[in-house]
């Protein structure tokens, strides 16, 4: 069974982290700031997600990883609902999250829960990062923005006086 549970940045493991983000500077940028939850098997973390503040508006999720022997099982998709729920409870009115552009199965997961292109960053990873990284026999280099919104803006809704 899968229990999704807050974990205290102590007690994050480095080697999920490192499965989302190969770079040590961009990690320790968040490691000790943002709120993590685990994904536990068997008493085993073996799913990590880190999730920041933005601004007092917005969050994003800067780490999501599960361990490969236990993909495939929707412990991603279960972390990111954790995240939105959190999220929406602070009240955030929008969640972000990043990925490089051949994260395909990374893009496909971030649609499925909800989130929509947002913006390129290009070159990113290849300015950010300094060794080439392929997934799916494609180079990283730009840097996908996706966004959640988790809130209606009562502004634009035509039950309050909009066009």
């Amino acid at each position: 069974m899968i229990t999704i549970k807050r974990i205290a940045n102590e007690d994050v493991p480095y080697d999920l982290l490192f499965l989302a983000d190969e770079n040590d500077e961009q990690i320790s940028k968040y490691k000790d700031v943002a709120v993590f939850w685990g994904a536990k098997v068997d008493g085993e973390i073996v799913g990590i997600l880190g999730l920041t503040e933005i601004h007092e508006q917005a969050s994003e999720i800067v780490n999501i990883a599960v361990a490969e022997k236990f993909e495939n099982r929707r412990i991603a998709t279960k972390l990111i609902q954790e995240a939105i729920a959190y999220s929406k409870e602070k009240p955030y009115r929008e969640i972000v999250i990043k990925t490089g552009n051949c994260g395909i199965k990374q893009l496909y997961l971030y649609q499925r829960c909800g989130f929509r292109f947002d913006a390129i960053n290009k070159n990113y990873i290849a300015e950010h990062y300094p060794m080439p990284i392929f997934e799916n026999d494609i180079q990283c280099l730009d840097q996908i923005v996706l966004k959640k919104t988790l809130v209606s803006d009562p502004a634009s809704s035509s039950e309050n006086g909009a066009d």
